[in-house]
């Protein structure tokens, strides 16, 4: 060996042996692994997984995650550098299948050992496929008031919880959704007389099933009043009694006897007179008498006025046979059959039963008014069914008494002439065909309700009382 390579060989051996750790610091692959991984299982399809990064290695660029399954058949690389970020949504898997990873830390001269731990996880299973809903069943629709009906029916099957009900009414969605799993719902608003018909549709997650079989109802107007009501005065009581009033849906659900010392008693359907007792003698009565259906109390109708008398013979009894039942109730007048009251004066006696003669004679006289009226009706003539048609006398400057199902005279042809010439509807036209017969049946009442009806008169039930014949006397004169 020459002198000169002597040289050289002595001044880059040792420079090699120096620069070479140095070099291989920078050059080799990463020394570490990453640390323990940890998995979140997301739902049925979705793993998340997130590793403390290697931070002993400052040349370690990424990480390499592999992933195994099944358990036991071999790792696949599923993501070769995920750069600087230490976590990773796996997305995409099979519904209860589990799972095995490890992560291994990258530079550019290579992969690193792999992470401490083989993490395992479990995708959830699938979840239940969500069907539609059934059809709700038992729908009813119940008049409540005379302006709401309730709905009930029983809660439809699902494989999914129902989250509520569409509720429609004649063809037309009035609830897009209750977000209730409630089975009723309450419709308001209504009006007596129309029919409404009703469906129900259940929801679910997978939406809005088949709907209910419709059901019809219809809330009934108010009954009317009713008849014959009178009054008869006995010792310290008196009897009321009625004829039963008309309803032309439904049925009645009772009456309520009012007097005029403000107490009140309300029977059943059934029933058509009451006892009062417990009254002052020598101090004068009026009764009312209304019926009432599930739409409320109809038109009032009032007895004769009447002054229990010490001694009277009370009729309660033989004015009970032709009715169904009677009721007895007694006032809360502190004076009630006290000794004062039987000893009063003659004196308040005497203005009691002059007062009383004169209400008698007032009802007399409007009794001979009213025959005089009938008898200057021509009935001759009749229908080609045979009954007889009243014709009407010449027209009367305004209407002077209430007027409802089963009331005759001249003021009632009267009133059927009104109402054909106001030609309001399909009623009134109907009326006009039957001709002005002077009896107030089932065709006057529909024309009367229809004209009521259009001219705002709350409620257009076709009763004839003080609101509407006020309203028609003011048109009459114009």
């Amino acid at each position: 060996m020459k002198l000169d390579d002597k040289i050289l060989l002595f001044v880059f051996l040792p420079a090699f042996f120096i620069a070479f750790p140095l070099l291989s610091a920078y050059a080799a692959t990463p020394t570490y692994a990453p640390g323990v991984i940890t998995l979140n299982v997301i739902n049925s399809s979705e793993i998340d997984l997130s590793w403390p990064g290697v931070i002993a290695d400052p040349a370690v660029t990424g990480y390499k995650i592999e992933r195994e399954s099944p358990v036991g058949g071999g790792f696949t690389t599923i993501v070769a550098d995920t750069g600087s970020v230490v976590s990773y949504q796996d997305t995409n898997l099979a519904p209860g299948t589990t799972y095995s990873y490890r992560i291994s830390a990258i530079n550019s001269d290579g992969t690193g050992p792999v992470s401490a731990n083989q993490a395992y996880a479990a995708t959830y299973p699938a979840p239940a496929i969500a069907y539609l809903p059934n059809i709700p069943q038992n729908l009813s629709a119940i008049p409540i008031s005379i302006s709401k009906i309730e709905l009930s029916w029983s809660a439809a099957l699902s494989t999914d919880s129902v989250t509520g009900y569409r509720v429609e009414r004649n063809g037309g969605t009035i609830v897009s959704n209750t977000n209730s799993a409630d089975t009723a719902y309450t419709d308001t608003n209504l009006i007596p007389g129309v029919t409404y018909d009703y469906r129900v549709y259940a929801i679910n997650s997978a939406g809005t099933g088949n709907p209910s079989q419709h059901v019809f109802t219809i809330i009934p107007p108010l009954p009317s009043a009713p008849q014959s009501v009178k009054a008869i005065a006995g010792d310290g009581q008196v009897t009321v009694s009625w004829s039963p009033a008309y309803v032309n849906i439904g049925s009645l659900t009772g009456y309520i006897v009012t007097s005029s010392a403000s107490s009140s008693l309300t029977v059943g359907s059934s029933t058509l007179s009451a006892i009062i007792d417990g009254l002052t003698n020598g101090v004068s009565y009026l009764f009312s008498v209304s019926a009432i259906n599930v739409s409320g109390n109809g038109p009032a109708a009032f007895t004769n006025s009447v002054v229990p008398m010490s001694g009277a013979t009370s009729s309660a009894q033989t004015s009970a046979t032709d009715l169904s039942t009677t009721t007895s109730i007694s006032t809360t007048s502190s004076s009630s059959s006290s000794p004062q009251a039987d000893s009063a004066s003659l004196q308040e006696q005497i203005q009691s039963l002059t007062a009383l003669l004169q209400q008698l004679m007032a009802q007399v006289q409007e009794k001979q008014l009213s025959s005089a009226a009938a008898t200057s009706v021509n009935a001759t003539s009749s229908t080609d069914s045979g009954s007889a048609v009243v014709q009407p006398s010449p027209s009367v400057s305004g209407f002077s008494r209430n007027l409802t199902l089963g009331s005759s005279g001249a003021d009632v042809a009267e009133l059927q002439k009104f109402l054909v010439g106001q030609d309001i509807g399909s009623a009134a036209r109907n009326l006009g065909v039957a001709g002005n017969t002077g009896y107030f049946g089932l065709l006057t009442q529909k024309a009367l309700s229809e004209y009521q009806g259009s001219v705002g008169i709350d409620p257009p039930a076709g009763y004839f009382g003080p609101k509407t014949r006020s309203y028609i006397n003011i048109i009459k004169t114009q």
